[in-house]
């Protein structure tokens, strides 16, 4: 998958992530990307980043659903479909760290599938 695509799918996510979020609460943490239609993927990543360690740091790891999984979701993004470990990651600093290090991993060519 290219660096494009990665992007294109972090900003589906997003989108997907502002439908859960009720208007108020947008406003104050995402509108600025709105304004920034050039937003390159890095920087998308650390906003995402940021609004998910302050709101969700889940300590306790609760609900995670696994390296293997998160894993899965890192190596082929594009054939993952499991909506509720999508709304999980959106919701648990633990498990996004875990999938943005596994992405790193995959993109410097350290993990595949089966690793």
């Amino acid at each position: 998958m290219t660096r494009n695509s990665w992007a294109s799918k972090l900003n589906t996510a997003l989108l997907k992530f502002r439908t859960q979020m009720d208007s108020q609460e947008f406003d104050t943490k995402w509108k600025w990307l709105e304004a920034q239609p050039e937003t390159s993927e890095k920087e998308l990543i650390e906003a995402f980043d940021r609004v998910i360690h302050a709101d969700h740091p889940n300590p306790g790891r609760l609900g995670c659903p696994g390296t293997s999984v998160l894993r899965q979701l890192a190596t082929a993004p594009e054939s993952f479909d499991c909506q509720q470990t999508l709304k999980h990651i959106g919701r648990c600093a633990p498990c996004l760290d875990e999938l943005l290090e596994l992405r790193r991993a995959v993109i410097s060519g350290h993990v595949g599938a089966r690793d």
